[in-house]
């Protein structure tokens, strides 16, 4: 075997594709901002010109409330934190 052959499971030399997740459409910037606004109230959500999602809430890891960064729109872990699998939008994050 030649040391730049890199040997891959199903002999065809080719990438094992079969573990690469499909792509996931991510939401709309006006989709996450009514959502996070539905979740935390309109005076505790922000959704900056960059992306950023910001809320107000008890801050993860902690027991005190403040503003905290929830994550950047267009980033699927932000969409899993806010919607559910099946696009129904979760209650809370606690959830």
């Amino acid at each position: 075997m030649d040391r730049r052959t890199v040997h891959r499971p199903g002999g065809t030399g080719n990438p094992d594709r079969s573990n690469i997740m499909a792509m996931q459409p991510t939401k709309t910037d006006a989709e996450v901002r009514a959502a996070v606004k539905a979740i935390f109230g309109a005076k505790n959500a922000r959704v900056t010109r960059n992306g950023e999602v910001h809320v107000k809430g008890t801050m993860p890891n902690t027991n005190q409330t403040g503003w905290y960064l929830l994550g950047f729109t267009g980033q699927p872990e932000l969409d899993e934190k806010i919607w559910w699998e099946d696009g129904s939008l979760r209650t809370s994050l606690a959830d």
